[in-house]
């Protein structure tokens, strides 16, 4: 009986999340990879404006594919979709005021944040707001939170890896 082959397809998401102190080994690693024999093809996905892309063009000469950002109509979906009628009332009310804001949710994560805050949200809101009340919200509603020494700093530390995600 033949040897049995596997034909691997290997997705890894988040070049972007990946610390610099870790991207050379990390880019080592998807090159070993890509030069498997069962290895069919490697995606690897990132934020555009990473540097670890940088990284990753130096040693891999990779095909390139742009998924365009998320657009109004696809909040619009977002919203109707998730059949929650409070918070849908309150963006239909509010999206027209809101065009900056809007303008600035580029991707499913961000969608999600404005879900979740919708009911905070005016026409001063933006981006960074949407992710530090999620953080606040994040921090107030944990259980454990009172039993955890948590100084103010540790809670800006928090707010700023949120924002950087």
């Amino acid at each position: 009986m033949g040897k049995l082959t596997r034909n691997l397809s290997i997705f890894f998401d988040g070049l972007d999340e990946v610390s610099i102190h870790d991207v050379d080994r990390t880019i080592s690693s998807i090159k070993y990879l890509i030069n498997r024999a069962s290895t069919v093809s490697v995606i690897v996905s990132s934020r555009l404006n990473s540097p670890n892309l940088t990284f990753l063009y130096r040693e891999i000469y990779p095909e390139i594919y742009k998924i365009d950002s998320i657009d109004q109509r696809v909040i619009d979906q977002y919203f109707s979709q998730r059949g929650v009628e409070s918070k849908t009332k309150i963006y239909e009310k509010i999206k027209s005021d809101v065009r900056f804001l809007l303008k600035e949710i580029e991707d499913i994560f961000s969608v999600s944040l404005f879900w979740e805050t919708i009911e905070f949200v005016d026409n001063s809101t933006t981006k960074i707001d949407l992710i530090s009340q999620t953080s606040e919200q994040l921090i107030s509603n944990y259980r454990k939170l009172a039993t955890i020494n948590l100084p103010e700093v540790k809670t800006t530390s928090i707010e700023e890896i949120l924002k950087d995600v």
